[in-house]
């Protein structure tokens, strides 16, 4: 349990997800839906009650749906997770393999609806995809491959893992240790197959994102276009921290208390640095964060019509909504934290320890 809690905690505050959650982008959405629709798999190989099948392939299909709906790049991922699901099920017959394809089926079929709908509605084509309606030169690099989707090139992966603007070194350090874990779990035959099927996602969003044209996405904190991969990614952290040893664990840990910093900084700041930036942690993040610089997204959250009044407010932190100012603002988000803390270690106190 505290090995899930570590691995959970991870990849919500010591990645970029947690800054792409902030910001409603479908990156985050897209990861959920996608490990949601993994854990529905994963239940599979334990109930094989007839009615079980049509449910949890029902909830698959349509997480994996969803996920597709909200990004087209996750399509790939969802046939993925149902080949795992089907693979999980492949030994018990025709019949319970042909349960959970019309189960998959049947949640898949509103989304496909959903999104044929919109596609229709907004572009008069359900086969054209919004990215196909920019303005002619609006985007040079687009003209590159498939809407500037190429193949994957070696430069491009290395600063994905390793660059200080966009290199997940620098905005998710742990997520680099999470392949030891799944290199333990492939090693394991109960949990060989999860482990290749989250290996794969992650490694084909990974790809994606090394073959874009546009790998840098703008005006973004970490690596956006792979961290639709990042949640399944990060499933290798619970096994390694429960198989590390005490040194590792701190290292482990120490990685993870990193990337929450990080993404503390980026949070506070601006969870989109500008462009400008060939280094946003040590031109933009740090010197802004310790100088109490918060909140630079100037953008309007409600237009004054909505307020009711001509005042626009941008970006705001609960502790300057209070009043308080620079670090100090910060301080009821680390109260909610220190809360969380504590109530964690009461209801865990009785669990022997690992």
């Amino acid at each position: 349990m505290r090995a899930s809690a570590f691995a959970a905690l991870a990849l919500g505050l010591a990645t970029p997800m947690w800054a792409y959650s902030t910001l409603f982008w479908g990156h985050a959405l897209a990861g959920a839906c996608l490990v949601f629709a993994f854990a529905c798999a994963m239940r599979l190989r334990g109930d094989v009650r007839s009615t079980a099948d049509v449910l949890w392939g029902s909830a698959l299909g349509l997480a994996a749906g969803w996920a597709t709906v909200t990004e087209y790049p996750s399509a790939p991922a969802s046939a993925m997770v149902a080949g795992f699901a089907l693979a999980l099920v492949w030994k018990d017959g025709w019949r319970r393999r042909s349960r959970i394809v019309l189960g998959i089926a049947a949640g898949a079929l509103p989304c496909v609806i959903a999104l044929m709908a919109y596609q229709e509605a907004a572009f008069r084509s359900v086969f054209h995809p919004s990215y196909a309606y920019y303005p002619p030169g609006a985007f040079s690099w687009m003209t590159h491959g498939y809407m500037g989707l190429t193949y994957p090139r070696i430069d491009v992966a290395l600063k994905l893992l390793f660059s200080c603007r966009r290199g997940l070194l620098f905005s998710g350090p742990v997520a680099l240790a999470a392949p030891f874990g799944l290199r333990l779990l492939w090693k394991q035959p109960a949990t060989h197959a999860a482990a290749v099927s989250a290996t794969a996602i992650a490694a084909y969003y990974f790809l994606f994102h090394a073959s874009f044209s546009s790998w840098p996405a703008g005006w973004s904190y970490g690596p956006r276009y792979l961290s639709p991969g990042l949640p399944l990614l990060c499933l290798g952290l619970a096994p390694l921290w429960d198989h590390a040893r005490p040194a590792w664990r701190i290292v482990v840990g120490a990685l993870a208390a990193a990337g929450a910093g990080l993404a503390l900084m980026a949070l506070s700041v601006s969870a989109q640095p500008p462009d400008e930036f060939h280094c946003p942690l040590r031109q933009f993040y740090w010197p802004s964060f310790w100088a109490g610089r918060f909140s630079l997204n100037l953008g309007a959250v409600l237009i004054p019509a909505e307020q009711g009044t001509d005042q626009v407010h941008g970006a705001f932190n609960l502790g300057q909504l209070a009043g308080l100012h620079g670090l100090a603002s910060l301080f009821p988000l680390l109260a909610v934290w220190a809360l969380a803390a504590v109530l964690w270690a009461v209801i865990n106190r009785t669990e022997p320890p690992v």
